[in-house]
């Protein structure tokens, strides 16, 4: 019907059901994402929102957003447990990494139309901090901790 939505104060996981199913024909964010707790259950909650052929934005901030840190990759050296205590109640990045985000899109069934890095880490900060990191993050390539942020576009074919 040609016009803007925008609603606040709906959670995303609930919208399918009070907004209708294949009710959007754009969904877009910026700098949400690395905010949700449950990013698996947004991303199948837009899935259901998209209506076929819709097309879903995103720009993804993947440093840490505290100044207090000692570097912009310091929140990934807490283990996951201590991160959950101290963020979950306070919207601190969830910590999920770039392909991890592209590899649930595509289990969830969105076809990625489109992916960008705008602003990446500095690799010797990356290679002298991954042996500080946390278990799941070490295992990840430099090449794969390097986005700092990041886009994407999809499609719900």
């Amino acid at each position: 019907s040609g016009e803007l939505f925008y609603k606040n104060d709906l959670p995303v996981e609930s919208a399918p059901e009070v907004l209708g199913h294949s009710s959007f024909d754009v969904i877009f964010s910026n700098a949400v994402l690395e905010h949700v707790g449950d990013l698996r259950g947004t991303l199948v909650a837009m899935q259901h929102l998209l209506a076929e052929g819709g097309v879903m934005f995103h720009d993804v901030d993947l440093r840490s957003h505290q100044s207090y840190e000692d570097h912009p990759m310091h929140f990934l050296e807490y283990h996951e447990s201590l991160w959950k205590w101290m963020s979950s109640h306070n919207g601190e990045p969830n910590r999920v990494r770039m392909p991890d985000y592209l590899r649930m899109l595509d289990e969830i069934g969105f076809e990625i139309i489109e992916t960008g890095v705008s602003q990446v880490f500095d690799e010797e900060l990356v290679i002298s901090k991954r042996n500080h990191l946390a278990a799941k993050f070490k295992k990840l390539s430099i090449e794969e901790l390097r986005p700092a942020v990041f886009w994407f576009a999809c499609t719900k074919p």
